[in-house]
């Protein structure tokens, strides 16, 4: 069990450390369940972006959520968190990685897979959202039968995609986790069978998948603003692999984006050091409530990367934390998966 921490134990925390050597320590805030939780701030959130801003430490904000744009949610957080200044420049959201892929299938159709704000979000890295980049809701609304229940109104044209000349669908992009996962899975499987009618292929044993896959949040859960921490993308995402394995007889192949993997903390150290206006770092801070995110993300990212676990958020539960604000931490060392964890739980940051 982890023990309280005196206050007179605090003598040297995390901010004592960047006041020494602030030129050379980076801090990677993850936003649920460390500053916000639901749809209210965390107590001592704000007081921390202060303080740091204060030490003149270079921070960013790295996140498994998404739906909308960086500038969204720089400005959502801000008004939040009642903290100016935060701007698109300082947020990596789970899909912002996607944003290469906008050239690369420039030429070639691909099935957007999100919320609401997902069209939105694709257009501005560059897809060409309606044409070439399509919503499984304009593909059932153009395409006869392709699901056969209520659907949700589209504003989008139409795509039939069994008509002459239309050109397949060669990737999956899931940006988010859907509203609608039953009408999203039959047409992503349909999508990865390939075929015409569009999933006529697919249905035997070792079946080819004929569309590449690409996901960029693998949290089973995340802690919205309910006590008990909710479904997320990596729930959809396991339906899917279910789903096709069932169908087909073959593993899904997919490309995963967000953290831990390796790929958005390489992103997230390009992001702070463009804020920082340097790559030069002794130590870079993740500071997230989620073991298999954030802690394993940072601790296999190696140098200089250290990780440090909340317990405002997702792991709180988990692990008996209580809930207490962001702040001071109490580091312990325990062994998983052969790899050392650093684990620093969060206490009280006010004095």
């Amino acid at each position: 069990m982890f023990r309280p921490i005196l206050r007179a134990q605090l003598a040297q925390p995390l901010m004592c450390k960047c006041m020494q050597r602030r030129n050379r320590i980076g801090v990677v805030l993850d936003i649920d369940g460390v500053v916000k939780q639901g749809k209210r701030a965390i107590p001592g959130a704000r007081e921390a972006l202060i303080r740091l801003r204060e030490e003149r430490v270079p921070f960013i904000f790295m996140t498994n959520g998404g739906g909308n744009t960086e500038a969204q949610k720089a400005a959502e957080l801000g008004e939040l968190l009642e903290f100016e200044g935060i701007c698109s420049e300082q947020m990596l959201l789970s899909h912002t990685p996607f944003r290469p892929l906008a050239e690369r299938f420039r030429q070639r159709r691909v099935l957007l897979v999100g919320s609401a704000e997902t069209a939105q979000v694709a257009r501005s890295y560059g897809f060409a959202v309606g044409t070439m980049a399509v919503r499984s809701t304009q593909i059932v609304k153009g395409t006869e039968d392709i699901f056969p229940w209520p659907r949700a109104t589209c504003d989008l044209p139409a795509i039939n995609v069994n008509a002459p000349g239309e050109p397949p669908i060669e990737a999956v992009l899931i940006f988010y986790e859907p509203a609608d996962w039953a009408l999203e899975l039959q047409v992503i499987t349909d999508v990865l069978a390939g075929g015409h009618p569009l999933g006529a292929e697919g249905a035997g044993a070792a079946a080819l998948q004929r569309a590449e896959v690409y996901s960029s949040n693998s949290d089973f859960l995340w802690q919205a603003g309910y006590p008990v921490p909710r479904f997320g993308n990596g729930a959809f995402v396991c339906a899917l692999q279910e789903l096709w394995l069932k169908r087909s007889g073959s593993p899904l192949q997919i490309q995963e984006y967000g953290k831990p993997y390796a790929v958005q903390f390489q992103a997230a150290r390009q992001l702070l050091s463009q804020v920082a206006k340097s790559n030069e770092f002794e130590q870079i801070y993740m500071i997230g409530d989620n073991p298999k995110a954030d802690v394993r993300g940072a601790n296999f990212a190696g140098d200089p990367w250290r990780s440090m676990l909340v317990c405002t958020g997702g792991a709180g539960g988990a692990a008996g934390g209580s809930g207490r604000p962001f702040g001071g931490v109490e580091r312990r060392k325990t062994k998983r998966g052969g790899k050392n964890m650093r684990m620093f739980w969060a206490w009280s940051f006010s004095p």
